[in-house]
């Protein structure tokens, strides 16, 4: 809601791709930490072989999903809610991630879903970015 009504922080938050923006938030860099021990208490449960299911909040997701592939920090940031995402760990520890906010299995969105409030919040942040920039 924050930001598809403007509100500075949470678009400051987006463009400059940190949590750390708002006040009081945990540090970026405890939230990895955070999400890398719970993965690694989950690997350490899974026997070679075997599946493991996390139900997680997006943001951890996001995160999880952000230290498999090494990517930028909020690509992964944007997920629907009952959307599955698969991440697998070789035993080298060469992480795969085979699929990412799959939604195959629930209704289609109707017509006048315009797709996930994340994602539309975040186009029309990107949108305000790129009218700001001198030209």
């Amino acid at each position: 809601m924050r930001i598809a009504n403007g509100d500075p922080t949470a678009l400051r938050v987006i463009a400059e791709q940190s949590w750390d923006v708002i006040p009081g938030a945990e540090p970026m860099a405890d939230f990895a930490a955070r999400v890398k021990q719970g993965l690694e208490i989950v690997l350490a449960a899974t026997e070679p072989g075997q599946v493991a299911v996390v139900v997680a909040h997006g943001g951890v997701i996001g995160e999880a999903c952000r230290q498999a592939t090494g990517s930028e920090p909020f690509a992964f940031v944007i997920n629907d809610n009952c959307a599955i995402t698969r991440l697998v760990r070789f035993s080298h520890g060469r992480w795969l991630l085979r699929s990412f906010n799959d939604t195959s299995h629930l209704a289609p969105p109707s017509a006048h879903d315009g797709g996930s409030f994340m994602g539309r919040a975040a186009g029309q942040a990107a949108d305000a970015r790129r009218r700001a920039e001198p030209r």
